[in-house]
Order: C-alpha cells, then structure tokens, then sequence
C-alpha cells in the first residue's frame, strides 16, 4: 500500500507545481491588462489539471472543459440564454475581422480566445 501511495504522490507533484506555476503567471494579468475575474480563470486551469490526474478519458475531459468555458462566459457576460452564446461569438468574431481588425474584438470573444489558449497549456508542462 505504501508503494502505492508514494506512485500517486509522485505523479501528483509535477501536475501540482504546473498548475501553481501556471495559476501564479496569471494573477498579475489582472494589474498588467484589463482582465478582470481571473478566479475564473485560475478555476479552468485547475480543472484541467484535474482531469488530467484523475485520467479521465479525452472525451469527458473535453466535454467538463466546454461545458466549463460555456458556463463562465455565459456567466461572465449575461447572455440572455446560453443557446444564444455561439451565435453572439460568431457575430462578434465575424464583424471584428470585416471591420479589419482595426478595432478591438468584444470582451466575450477575447475571453473565449483566452480560454481556448488556456486549454492545451497543461501539455505544455507535462508531457
């Protein structure tokens, strides 16, 4: 049993000194940019540290994380109902790059983006 207990510690250690190391890079975005609510996003980077140690299959793994980013966005932004969340992305998305970019891209598709950068941060760290 005690073979067992240091296996898991010694697999849970580097999973635990990424997310720190990772969660400690985005505590100051919140004083450097104009990102607010970094508790939100510090939660995601957990969550996927999470599921990657508790191996869960990719599927679920991928479907807690959509529904997590899914939740926070409607949540963060006040969407009306969260079956109008993909369409107000893709309306917002769509006329920032007809605009030519020469403007900034609204809040709700800047976090999305945030979010989707976030995701494959874990790989990044553990192999």
């Amino acid at each position: 049993m005690r073979r067992l207990g240091t296996r898991k510690l010694s697999a849970m250690l580097p999973n635990v000194l990424a997310a720190w190391l990772l969660t400690e890079w985005l505590w100051p975005l919140e004083d450097v940019t104009d990102t607010a609510h970094i508790r939100v996003f510090a939660a995601f980077v957990a969550l996927c540290f999470g599921m990657y140690w508790l191996r869960l299959p990719i599927w679920l793994s991928a479907l807690g994380k959509a529904g997590y980013i899914w939740w926070s966005l409607a949540w963060l932004f006040s969407f009306h109902s969260a079956a109008s969340l993909p369409y107000a992305l893709w309306r917002d998305g769509a006329a920032w790059l007809q605009e030519g970019r020469l403007s900034m891209p609204s809040d709700a598709v800047r976090t999305f983006a945030f979010f989707l950068l976030l995701w494959p941060s874990r790989f990044c760290f553990i192999g």
